[in-house]
C-alpha cells in the first residue's frame, strides 16, 4: 500500500470516529431533552391513594439562588404533579383536593430538596362524616 493510500485510510478512520462521537453526543442531548419533556428530571408530588378530582399543591423550596414560597401547581385526577427542579431549602408541600382537608407534608429538618429528582409522597386523611343538626 502506498503512503497516499495509508493517509486516505487514516482519514476515513478519523472521520468515522468523529462521526460516531458526534452521533453519541446527539443521542445524549436528545435523551436529556426527552427526560426533561417527560418529567424524568423533575421533582414530583405523588399521591398514595387514588385522587378522583383535580388536585393541587403549594410548594416551598429554593431554585438556584431564589427562595420560593407557596408556589402553586395543579394537575388533573390520577396524575403526579410535576413541580420542576427545586435544588435546596425545606421540602415543605401542602396538598389539597376536593373532599379532603389540606395536608401538609413537612419532613424532618434533615430533608431538603436536592439537585436530583425528588419525590414528595402525599397521603390524605380519611374523610370524616359530620352529622349536622338544625
Amino acid at each position: 500500500m502506498s503512503s497516499q493510500q495509508i493517509y486516505k485510510v487514516e482519514g476515513l478512520v478519523k472521520r468515522h470516529a468523529r462521526g460516531k462521537l458526534m452521533f453519541a453526543t446527539i443521542v445524549a442531548v436528545l435523551t436529556g431533552s426527552l427526560l426533561r419533556c417527560t418529567g424524568g428530571n423533575e421533582d414530583r408530588v405523588t399521591f398514595t391513594e387514588s385522587v378522583t378530582d383535580e388536585s393541587g399543591v403549594l410548594v416551598d423550596g429554593k431554585r438556584g439562588d431564589t427562595e420560593v414560597r407557596d408556589q402553586v401547581f395543579r394537575e388533573q385526577p390520577g396524575k403526579d404533579i410535576l413541580i420542576g427542579n427545586f435544588t435546596a431549602g425545606s421540602r415543605t408541600v401542602i396538598a389539597y383536593t376536593v373532599g379532603h382537608a389540606p395536608t401538609m407534608v413537612a419532613p424532618d429538618d434533615s430533608a431538603t430538596w436536592t439537585l436530583d429528582p425528588d419525590i414528595a409522597p402525599v397521603s390524605f386523611e380519611d374523610e370524616y362524616p359530620l352529622k349536622v343538626v338544625f
